[in-house]
């Protein structure tokens, strides 16, 4: 497994993912395929694939931003990130969340934070688990 940028071929990865996660979060959204497919087009460059046999089965979206009190500074913002469910229960999502933060990391920030999905609230005991702290309903840590 490698993480990798996406690119335009892992479109139909992302539609099957937004299904999936709209699904099992109870989300009463209607995806609008194409304009999703659209929006994701123009930012592949913000997100990372994890990729077995050439097929992408999880990933990870990455905005930085500059610190408000530091603007030389910035923060890695985690605000998506997903493990197909035929993948989960191994060590695919620990193994996502280690790169993006090596990632980060060489990209100069200085923060990780991921935001909790408040539909899926599961998700903070695996931050938890990484040594991240609850600050509100974000969680982060030192990079």
């Amino acid at each position: 497994m490698k993480l990798q940028g996406a690119n335009i071929f892992d479109l139909d990865y992302f539609e099957a993912a937004g299904k999936q996660y709209l699904a099992e979060s109870g989300d009463p959204f209607e995806m609008d395929v194409a304009h999703a497919r659209n929006e994701l087009a123009k930012n592949l460059d913000k997100f990372l694939v994890l990729r077995r046999d050439n097929r992408a089965f999880a990933h990870v979206g990455i905005n930085f931003e500059p610190v408000i009190w530091n603007p030389t500074d910035s923060i890695a913002r985690v605000f998506s990130i997903w493990v197909d469910p035929d993948h989960r229960g191994g060590k695919a999502c620990y193994e996502l969340i280690r790169t993006a933060e090596a990632f980060a990391t060489v990209r100069g920030a200085k923060l990780v934070m991921f935001d909790e999905h408040l539909k899926m609230p599961g998700v903070g005991r695996v931050y938890r688990k990484l040594g991240y702290k609850p600050v509100q309903t974000l969680f982060v840590r030192a990079a």
